[in-house]
């Protein structure tokens, strides 16, 4: 076996099976699904979420974590910023239970 055929070898055993990355893809969906629907009341899985980190720049050799970015309306912002107390807390809980409401797969951790 020849330098690169070592080296191709060695870069597709750094890449994700296609089962992690099909995991990744629809519980990336399911999550911004269910937030979109939450927080705007639309049925999008994709929009106003971006995959970022290393999955995002597509640098990722094992899937331990996922990193996303999810837009939420301004008016979101506006609520939780003038709740008493600690609004912030208050906001992530409210995403962390819209997120709890999603199907979990068996390659994730339930939130």
């Amino acid at each position: 076996m020849g330098i690169s055929e070592k080296f191709s070898t060695f870069c597709s055993n750094l890449r994700m099976t296609n089962t992690v990355v099909s995991n990744v893809q629809y519980r990336y969906k399911r999550i911004t699904k269910q937030l979109n629907a939450d927080f705007r009341n639309i049925d999008s899985d994709t929009i106003y979420s971006l995959y970022v980190g290393s999955y995002g720049r597509g640098t990722a050799i094992h899937a331990s974590d996922i990193d996303m970015i999810i837009e939420l309306p301004y008016s979101v912002y506006q609520q939780y910023d003038n709740h008493n107390g600690n609004g912030q807390s208050a906001l992530l809980q409210a995403v962390r239970d819209s997120i709890k409401k999603t199907e979990v797969s068996p390659f994730f951790t339930k939130v």
